[in-house]
């Protein structure tokens, strides 16, 4: 079922990286449509620009053919001024009463006739117009033209001269407004927001008003488009762009598309120009954007519908499958119950047959549950101990037992919580007067995953058993009056004694190899009570260690200036002085300043728990002690020194979980993003964010002792401690050792692969 929710996750993330893709597409259609309508345009506006050009240079050669005409009637005879036919009324009245002056001028400019009714339009003086006409090196039989947008209204001068031979003698000006050229260029402008205009090389423009003035406006210079459009009119070259223009009675900017055309015939460099507002292009943009963004949210909604369907689909599918799984669990249990009532039939067989059997031992046997509850015994052990015999079962209905009943019968506990097997211990019964001697023998029971779940305890007649062999039992373990069979079962170093239980699977368990690793180990034992340094001593030389036996706190820290241990077990309570004391004597001077210190006591106060943590011990043990957490607690401890040993060699770094197949994945994990976090943390270094550091490298040290990296774990707890300090080149320092370990940093399972 796990599968199912990452696939609908797949799904989501598909569809929306589409849907982006497919936005990422519009805004780029978006974006070629508004370059493709400004092409367009401007392209649009350079053929309206050449078209004005031409109809500009029409009506600049009528006038001028007018004015060849009129000059060659002034000029052949020579006449200060004449009455000529209808050719100066003509021009007039090509132009309307919109002309400025018409008049013709000595070589001084002086005026010497009028040919415009109204002299008030006129000017008094040419001089500066003929100044600028000898500045051109004018040719006698061609009309001089300039725009002069220093008079109040801007117009177009045409000048022609009048001459006798080669000698110049005045000339016929002609004055029109510039406002009315445009007029006639824009009366038959077609498209909808364009305007006709003139554009010098300055990038000063004259664009005809609808009210019938003039309005200026110029370009931006600074922009590279508008430098390369003012070139371009300079050089009296054609083109397109886009210029913004500013309006000395509007303050605000505005952007133009423009094309323009070179206007001949000008003494400066002046272009017809077609200009447009952009507002239609930017209006057709936002149309076409608007339309995208229309097919953008349809088709996520149709996307969004297509993913609800298969999301309902899915769920109907799910909980179809539930149903069938539902009703194959019915069945199952039903099956169960029936092969349930059949192993209880069996179960009661073989209750009989083995209350058959026990009741036919010649021995008191009895056994315990966890708790140390009796539970169930033979006849035998009925009659030893005054108990009414079971007929309806080997198990009590109510488990209990009097203090009378369990006279005799020491160390069960014990030997289920340190996990030791005791064979015959003599001991004596005290029963109505009578002495009666017995051997005993325990033995933890374990369940099929190897945790104590019980004891089972035999009691054997000594009289019995001397009757039968014929031999003196003593009440001493020490002398040899047993028959031999049961003297090597008796001794300590016996092969009964000596056998190990296999070790438990799951979590922290050892292997073979990692005992062996072990065998040398040296293992100090600190406590006062000489019968918990026996047992100790029993179970730590079973696991294949070395133990040393000390009964005092001031004993053990002079025994650690003196020698190298690699483990120390040590009792808190003790009289001369106690375990945290000691263990602080330890840690400040002596050769095991860095020796794993497990302490020992019978409070279970997690404030005890932590003081002892703050004294520099390492782990911690509550008693009674469990066989199987002890050996656990010790083997982690040396793997780690044997590991942060081995890395500070050189060697390979390999997790001391390696062997345990449910860690396989977790340490494969941790492996392969250890770079990653090691870069991590180097560059939240560089960045100098220490509580981003700090944060990492404590996530590192709970991974590292979690997947049985205990190297990396040491290697956090000193950056923290570093962070703490402000030691930024103690960080540093870390930082690189990690990196030259992960590099060191192996599986074991793949170094074999290869």
């Amino acid at each position: 079922m796990k599968h199912r929710p990452v696939k609908t996750i797949w799904v989501v993330l598909i569809c929306v990286g589409v849907l982006g893709y497919l936005l990422v597409l519009g805004q780029v259609n978006i974006r070629q449509f508004e370059r493709k309508l400004t092409l367009s345009s401007q392209k649009t506006l350079l053929q309206l620009a050449q078209a004005k050009q031409r109809h500009c240079s029409d009506l600049f050669e009528l006038l001028s053919r007018q004015l060849c005409h009129i000059a060659g009637q002034l000029s052949s005879p020579w006449r200060i001024s004449g009455q000529l036919d209808g050719t100066p009324a003509a021009v007039v009245s090509f132009w309307g009463p919109t002309i400025l002056a018409f008049d013709q001028v000595d070589e001084q400019g002086e005026i010497i006739h009028r040919y415009r009714d109204d002299e008030t339009a006129g000017f008094s003086s040419y001089a500066g117009l003929l100044e600028k006409f000898r500045k051109g090196s004018p040719a006698l039989d061609e009309a001089f033209m300039t725009i002069d947008v220093s008079l109040e209204p801007a117009c177009i001068s045409m000048l022609y001269p009048l001459s006798e031979g080669t000698t110049f003698r005045g000339a016929l000006v002609l004055r029109i407004p510039v406002a009315e050229l445009l007029k006639r260029l824009n009366d038959d402008a077609w498209m909808s927001g364009t305007s006709i205009c003139l554009v010098d090389s300055e990038g000063e423009i004259l664009a005809f008003r609808q009210e019938g003035a003039v309005l200026p406006l110029r370009m931006n210079g600074q922009e590279v488009s508008i430098r390369s459009m003012l070139e371009d009119v300079k050089s009296q070259r054609e083109g397109f762009g886009v210029f913004t223009g500013v309006s000395p009675e509007q303050l605000s900017r505005r952007e133009f598309l423009a094309g323009y055309w070179p206007l001949n015939r000008l003494d400066t460099a002046w272009s017809i120009m077609a200009i447009q507002d952009d507002s239609a292009v930017k209006t057709a943009v936002a149309e076409h954007s608007h339309d995208i963004q229309l097919g953008m949210v349809s088709l996520f909604l149709a996307v969004f519908l297509i993913w609800l369907l298969y999301y309902s689909n899915e769920r109907r599918r799910i909980l179809y499958e539930q149903h069938t799984a539902m009703d194959k669990a019915i069945k199952e249990m039903h099956y169960l119950s029936v092969q349930g009532r059949q192993m209880q039939q069996q179960l009661e067989q073989q209750v009989a047959l083995y209350r058959g059997i026990l009741n036919a031992v010649p021995m008191g046997l009895y056994w315990k549950d966890r708790d140390g509850r009796l539970v169930g015994y033979n006849t035998e052990y009925a009659a030893i101990a005054g108990l009414d015999s079971l007929s309806e079962g080997l198990c009590l209905p109510e488990p209990e037992i009097s203090a009378f009943r369990q006279e005799g019968l020491p160390l069960d506990n014990e030997v289920m919580d340190k996990d030791v097997e005791l064979f015959f211990l003599p001991q004596t019964h005290v029963q109505q007067g009578v002495v009666r001697s017995f051997l005993v023998s325990k033995a933890a029971v374990k369940d099929e995953k190897g945790r104590v779940c019980g004891l089972l305890g035999s009691l054997l007649n000594q009289d019995l058993l001397r009757t039968a062999q014929g031999l003196s039992l003593c009440s001493s373990p020490v002398e040899p009056c047993v028959a031999p069979a049961v003297r090597e079962a008796s001794m300590p170093n016996s092969a009964a004694n000596q056998e190990t239980t296999n070790p438990i699977q799951g979590q922290d368990n050892p292997s073979k190899d990692d005992r062996q690793g072990n065998q040398s180990a040296r293992i100090l034992v600190v406590d006062d009570v000489e019968e918990n340094r026996m047992l100790l001593d029993v179970i730590l030389c079973k696991l294949g260690y070395t133990p040393i036996q000390c009964g005092g706190g001031q004993a053990a820290v002079s025994m650690c200036r003196q020698e190298k241990f690699d483990l120390i077990l040590m009792d808190i309570q003790m009289p001369d002085m106690n375990g945290l004391d000691a263990t602080r004597q330890i840690r400040a001077e002596s050769l095991n300043t860095a020796t794993p210190i497990m302490a020992m006591t019978a409070s279970d106060l997690k404030e005890d728990e932590q003081a002892a943590f703050s004294c520099g011990c390492d782990d911690y043990l509550t008693k009674p002690i469990h066989r199987k957490l002890l050996e656990q607690k010790i083997w982690r401890n040396l793997a780690r020194m044997r590991q942060i040993c081995q890395a500070e060699q050189g060697h390979e770094i390999i997790s001391f979980l390696e062997g345990d197949p449910d860690y396989h994945k977790t340490i494969e994990t941790f492996v392969d993003n250890l770079p990653g976090r090691i870069e991590q943390m180097r560059k939240a270094l560089d960045a100098h964010n220490l509580k981003d550091l700090a944060f990492k490298a404590h996530a590192l040290k709970g991974l590292g002792g979690f997947a049985g990296f205990a190297v990396y774990t040491e290697k956090a707890a000193e950056i923290e401690n570093a962070i703490r300090n402000q030691h930024v080149d103690k960080i540093q320092q870390q930082i690189d050792q990690m990196i030259q370990m992960c590099q060191r940093t192996v599986i074991k399972s793949d170094k074999e692969a290869k």
